[in-house]
């Protein structure tokens, strides 16, 4: 295997069995700006010719997720959004229109993360911290001017 991306390179990695569908499910999300959706990516293997059933395709993001391979965040709306993994990313502002998503690390979170650990005596805590809005392409869009706003490839 030569000139994988990193989704796709570190399913091995991740323990995970190099399928053909896992290839094609990483390379998606590789390709993918921003979180995406399990139909969304069901939707792009489709247009790509690529004969992966939708079931197959949330089974294979969620060994990609409980390997550690990808990240995964709950929208608004309840459904699992996922994009390349993030080692240093805890905290994203998410556009609900585009799925566009910026990582917003900040000291004053951590700190605030820190303190809630502290004070409860729990350790070996992991987090997430997710705003959700609109990005000012999609607001700009929304409000008229569609020439500045455009989808985000992978979103839907």
């Amino acid at each position: 295997m030569t000139d994988l991306g990193p989704v796709t390179g570190a399913l091995d990695e991740g323990g995970l069995r190099v399928t053909r569908q896992r290839r094609a499910v990483a390379a998606v999300i590789e390709r993918s700006v921003g979180f995406t959706s399990a139909r969304q990516v069901y939707e792009l293997l489709a247009e790509e010719g690529a004969s992966v059933g939708l079931a197959t395709v949330y089974r294979c993001l969620h060994a990609l997720d409980k390997a550690g391979v990808i990240d995964s965040v709950r929208s608004e709306a309840g459904e699992m959004l996922y994009r390349r993994h993030c080692a240093d990313c805890d905290a994203h502002l998410v556009c609900r229109r585009c799925g566009r998503t910026v990582d917003i690390g900040s000291q004053v979170i951590e700190h605030w993360v820190r303190g809630v650990i502290d004070n409860h005596g729990f350790s070996d805590v992991a987090y997430t911290f997710e705003l959700f809005g609109t990005c000012p392409d999609c607001l700009r869009e929304a409000s008229g001017d569609a020439s500045a706003g455009r989808p985000m490839p992978g979103a839907g």
